[in-house]
This record gives C-alpha cells, sequence and structure tokens, in this order.
C-alpha cells in the first residue's frame, strides 16, 4: 500500500490515519477549496472496476453459500426466502452506509482513505458527547472483530475443504478428518505469503469459474426429480430462525474484503454507484443465496448436511468431480481472506516494528505462520461445520456488518446536524437487530458447540 500527502503536507499512510479531526483546512482567499478523497489517492497496483466485482464476488459466494440450505432447514421455507433477501439488503444497504460515510469523514480530514477502525474513532470524536469517551479503545475493538472475523473464515475454509475431500477419499480408504485437514492446511501454507492483493485477482477469477463449474453441475441434481414443496416445512421455531440469521449473515457478508478491495480501486466512486461494483456484487450474490438455499431445502429436506456438497452421491463420480472443484474454490479464496488479516495488523499494530526492524521480512513471516497455525488449531478444535460458520457470523458480522456501519452514520450525520427522528428511528431499529444477533445468536451457538463436544468425548 503506498503512501500519499495531504493537503498540508502531513504524511499519510493508504490503510492508516492519524490525523487529529480537528485539523484545519487551507482556504485559497478566504475560500475553503473543495477536496474530493478518490482523487488523492496514491496506490501501486490499483484494482479495476471489473477486477474489484471479480474479487467481491470471490469474497462473498465462499462456503456461505453452500450452507444456504441447511440455514433454510432452520427458518423454514418461506421465512428462509424472505429473509434471505432481506438481509442481503440490509447487508448491502449498511455497506453503502459505511461507504458514504468514510467519503465524508476523508473529506473533513482532507486525506485520501479512512480504514474501518480509524473511521470508528473519527466518527465517535464527532458523534454525540456520550459516545465520545469510547472513541479511543473503538478502533481496536473494530479490528478485533475483522480480524477474528478473518481468520475464522480460513478456519472454515480449512474444514469445509477437509468435509468434502473425506467423502471423495472414504471410496477409496477412510481417513480421518483432521488427517485431511492437516494436509489441507500444509498445501494452503504456501498461499500465505501471498503480499500484494493484486496477485490474488487471478486465483479469484479462477476461483469464479470453478465455483461457477460446480454450482452448476450442483444445482442440476438438486433439480433432478426435486419434491414437491408440500415435503418441507414453511415456519420454524424462533431458535432456528436465530440460526438461519447468523448463517445467513455469515454467507453474505465479506466485510473486510469489501473494505479493502474499495481502498484499493483505481476508481473508487464507481464502488457505490446504482449499477456499480457493489451492488452488481451484492445483487448476484443475494440471488444465488436464494436459489441455493430454496431449492436445496426443497431436494434434501430435513436430511441436508452443513454443506450441501456433501449431500451429493457419493458414488457418482460427476459430484465427486463437483466436490473437488469446491475445494479447489474454497482453497484459492482462502489467500484472499488471509491477506486481510494480516493487512490489519501489520498496518495498524506492527508497522513501526518492521520499519524498525532490521530484518522485517523475518517479522512479517513469523507473523504469517503464527496466523495460520491459529486457524489450524480452531479448525481442529471445532470441526463443526455449521456450528463454526454461526457462530462467525453471530460473534462477528452481527456488530461489522450491521451495528457498527449505522452508529457510524449516526455521528457523522450529528456532525452536520443531519438527524431527524425518522433517522434515528431507522439506526436505532438497525443497531437492536444487530446486538440482538450478538447476544442470542453467540450464546445459542456456544451452547449447541459445547453439547456437541461432550457428546463427542462420551462416544
Amino acid at each position: 500500500m503506498s503512501s500519499s500527502k495531504s493537503d498540508d503536507g502531513s504524511q499519510k499512510d493508504g490503510v492508516s490515519v492519524e490525523m487529529s479531526p480537528s485539523v484545519t483546512q487551507p482556504t485559497t482567499n478566504g475560500i475553503q477549496r473543495p477536496y474530493d478523497p478518490y482523487e488523492h489517492r496514491e496506490l501501486k497496483n490499483p484494482a479495476t472496476d471489473a477486477e474489484s466485482i471479480v474479487l467481491l464476488l470471490r469474497g462473498c459466494m465462499g462456503t456461505g453459500i453452500l450452507a444456504m440450505p441447511e440455514a433454510f432447514s432452520q427458518s423454514g421455507l418461506l421465512i428462509g426466502t424472505v429473509f434471505t433477501i432481506i438481509l442481503g439488503s440490509l447487508t448491502t444497504y449498511c455497506l453503502h452506509v459505511l461507504a458514504r460515510s468514510q467519503y465524508e469523514m476523508c473529506k473533513w480530514l482532507r486525506v485520501p482513505i479512512l480504514n474501518y477502525p480509524d473511521s470508528m474513532r473519527v466518527a465517535l470524536e464527532h458523534g454525540p458527547p456520550v459516545f465520545r469517551p469510547f472513541a479511543g479503545v473503538s478502533g481496536v475493538v473494530v479490528d478485533f472483530f475483522l480480524v477474528l472475523y478473518q481468520l475464522g473464515m480460513c478456519s472454515v475454509y480449512i474444514v469445509f475443504i477437509a468435509d468434502n475431500l473425506k467423502q471423495v477419499l472414504d471410496q477409496f480408504w477412510v481417513v480421518d478428518v483432521r488427517l485431511v485437514m492437516t494436509a489441507t492446511f500444509v498445501a494452503l501454507f504456501v498461499t500465505c505469503f501471498i503480499r500484494n492483493i493484486r496477485h490474488l485477482a487471478p486465483l479469484a477469477q479462477l476461483a469464479n469459474v470453478l465455483m461457477l463449474f460446480s454450482f452448476v453441475v450442483m444445482m442440476f441434481f438438486i433439480l433432478h426429480n426435486l419434491p414437491p414443496l408440500s415435503t418441507v416445512p414453511m415456519v420454524r421455531s424462533p431458535k432456528g430462525f436465530v440460526r438461519f440469521f447468523t448463517t445467513t449473515l455469515f454467507a453474505m457478508s465479506a466485510i473486510g474484503v469489501v473494505v479493502s478491495v474499495e481502498r484499493n480501486m483505481k476508481t473508487p466512486a464507481s464502488f457505490g454507484k446504482r449499477y456499480g461494483v457493489l451492488n452488481i456484487s451484492m445483487g448476484a450474490t443475494t440471488l444465488a443465496y436464494t436459489c441455493i438455499g430454496f431449492f436445496g431445502f426443497v431436494k434434501y429436506g430435513d436430511d441436508i448436511e452443513a454443506s450441501v456438497s456433501l449431500n451429493l452421491p457419493r458414488e457418482n463420480v460427476l459430484s465427486q468431480v463437483v466436490k473437488i472443484a469446491f475445494s479447489l474454490s474454497i482453497f484459492f479464496t482462502f489467500a484472499l481472506q488471509f491477506y486481510v488479516a494480516v493487512e490489519i495488523i501489520l498496518s495498524n499494530y506492527l508497522k513501526r516494528i518492521i520499519e524498525e526492524s532490521k530484518k522485517p521480512r523475518i517479522v512479517e513471516n513469523i507473523l504469517r505462520t503464527f496466523l495460520a497455525l491459529c486457524i489450524l488449531l480452531a479448525a481442529v478444535t471445532i470441526p463443526m461445520l455449521d456450528l463454526f460458520i454461526s457462530l462467525i457470523g453471530a460473534l462477528c458480522l452481527s456488530t461489522l456488518c450491521v451495528s457498527f456501519p449505522v452508529i457510524i452514520e449516526m455521528c457523522v450525520l450529528y456532525s452536520n446536524n443531519e438527524l431527524n427522528f425518522l433517522k434515528v428511528s431507522r439506526i436505532i431499529v438497525i443497531v437492536i437487530v444487530g446486538l440482538m444477533g450478538l447476544v442470542v445468536g453467540t450464546y445459542l451457538t456456544v451452547a449447541d458447540i459445547v453439547h456437541s463436544l461432550h457428546d463427542t468425548l462420551l462416544s
């Protein structure tokens, strides 16, 4: 990530901003000069709109899409269909809110880029007085959830690949799933050292091709001899809806990738347009998730697995090819998710240490190795794909993708004297939805994990 200088001559990093929001803005003949943050971004390897869409689709359409039929089984067919569209729209709206608020604050500060944690800090400093004491720690909180989410996503990827490859390998000899996880990790470990996000675009494009092929073939299996809709329930229990909510939130949200892609775009103004990068990517994502959830649940009913790919016929050669293709697709996506977590830590917490180190590459490699080992440990400890997905969705994405963006928006509107009753009411409702997902979703999922681990130890 390159650096640029603001109009007052202070050095600005492309990721982190340390300038106080109270900085005086330059004037010309007593008139404040307009400042467009997009025009002042200087990036070594900016991504085109097409590359950005590819990266966003790859980030949003990962293992979560295969968990949608299981999510529908928790909520019921009707509720699942309606609320997948609602959650897709809500997630897209909150991402727009975050991007608009960041742009507005960049204009305040006359800086080209604000990352997510700095956006929260600046917003709280400008927001209602009751929020301002929390500004200092807010950035660390946001970074914690971001890194936890990205690393949790990587652990989910290892579990997913291992589960699918195990089904293929079991046709020849029975292997322990943890052994497959370890072998998968060894192969993935090499990709943890890719340092340029643009270098990941070809891998993401290959992953999209594999995902598209696998998706089309899998839909052939699902739609063949599809049972009538009356074979599955339309509505299920409130507890099941909470699992649906957290799983769907995990599936659709790729907040770290979205933020990273937006600030690395060659034409960032295209990101939030009506037919821009975000709407195209999220629209395609919501449509695909609704279709696979709907038809996958109708096809397999209560026999649905945590990943619908595991329901494909085990003896069929084509279905085995699909599982391998899905695994390769996720394999090529792993590096993108890992990149985001490493970028946050390096840019916001280890930058000075690396700059002062005589061997910065060694320090960085130690960090990458440590994080990769943490990912493997989490995957081996909690090898339950559905519960792992639900936990990450509840713990991280209820805050990052729902509550935090509208809190930032409220502070920006407050500073601009644009708050009114309707806007405050809308923001409060969205924050409550996010907090309910965080508290209730985390509690229920942790309880299910403890129960499952207990049963595993007894057996």
